[in-house]
């Protein structure tokens, strides 16, 4: 009974004394991230990184200049006319095409935006407010009776007159 207990106990620490460390690397360690790594570098087909748009013609290596041109213009400080807040979007879809189609004349832009919790529909981008105010009693008269002037940054007209006297 001795030899057994004896052939037991030194089984055991054969066992336990084979037993390697195996304690983690601290949590530091753990955390640290390889940032040598290059996304541009894996040469892969359907990872496009500045594209540039080319016009279908005989040389293919002329660029379209008007998407040069629209990443060019920068925004600045203007104004828009709001037409209708609403929590619901097929409403502010519906809005957003109706006012489209009936400002197309005037050539202003209509914007759906979503500021959380609200669809808002605003069109046009004036850089002054006497404009905006003209076109603000344009769309009252047109029968969105709630519209109101906002801030906001808008793409400035070029080359295009935007007086009030284009807007009727």
């Amino acid at each position: 009974m001795k030899y057994v207990v004896l052939v037991l106990i030194t089984f055991a620490l054969a066992c336990t004394a084979g037993k390697k460390n195996t304690a983690q690397p601290p949590v530091a360690d753990r955390l640290r991230f390889d940032e040598s790594f290059d996304p541009v570098s894996l040469n892969d087909d359907d990872i496009v990184i500045g594209k540039k748009e080319v016009e279908n013609s005989s040389n293919p290596d002329r660029v379209n200049t008007n998407a040069v041109n629209r990443s060019l213009v920068k925004e600045v400080d203007g104004f828009r006319v709001q037409l209708l807040a609403t929590k619901n979007f097929e409403m502010a879809s519906l809005v957003e095409q109706e006012a489209t189609d009936r400002f197309a004349e005037s050539g202003q832009k209509t914007y759906l935006i979503f500021e959380e919790p609200l669809y808002k529909i605003r069109i046009g981008d004036f850089t002054d407010r006497e404009t905006a105010e003209e076109f603000r009693k344009l769309a009252r008269s047109q029968g969105y009776r709630q519209a109101f002037i906002v801030r906001s940054k808008v793409m400035p007209v070029r080359n295009e007159d935007n007086s009030a006297a284009n807007l009727q």
